[in-house]
């Protein structure tokens, strides 16, 4: 059989994985806000400080078998990790919510201890760049 070349090209991208989403994208933070470092400071300061009450709560929606509150909660998540730049973060939630929204409290619960992890990177990754 004949390849083309867009036969090829296609097979070649089907071939390649897609890239992991970053831990943390302090460029896109920046751009958010405007360069304003002080700001950028004061909102990953409140983030990691918050993140851990959030699952905290997510936690408590998935040991009361509350799928659609752990799917509301995944979402606070990704909300917050998309709006300082935490893409890992992020896709690991939206994952989560896409779970509870399901029903699937199970798929939830497995991933909490990666969520967890995630975060863990993320504040590694925020400390190296501070």
């Amino acid at each position: 059989a004949r390849t083309t070349g867009r036969h090829s090209a296609s097979a070649a991208a089907a071939a390649t994985p897609a890239a992991s989403p970053q831990v943390f994208d302090r460029a896109a933070l920046m751009e958010r806000l405007m360069d304003d470092h002080s700001l950028a400071q004061m909102v990953l300061q409140v983030f990691v400080e918050d993140i851990p009450q959030q699952i905290e709560a997510l936690r408590g929606y998935i040991a009361a078998g509350d799928a659609p509150s752990a799917a509301r909660q995944a979402h606070t998540i990704k909300g917050a990790a998309a709006n300082i730049g935490a893409d890992a973060l992020r896709a690991l939630a939206l994952e989560m919510e896409a779970a509870g929204k399901t029903g699937d409290l199970a798929r939830v619960h497995d991933r909490v201890a990666d969520l967890e992890a995630q975060f863990g990177r993320l504040k590694e990754a925020i400390a190296c760049e501070a």
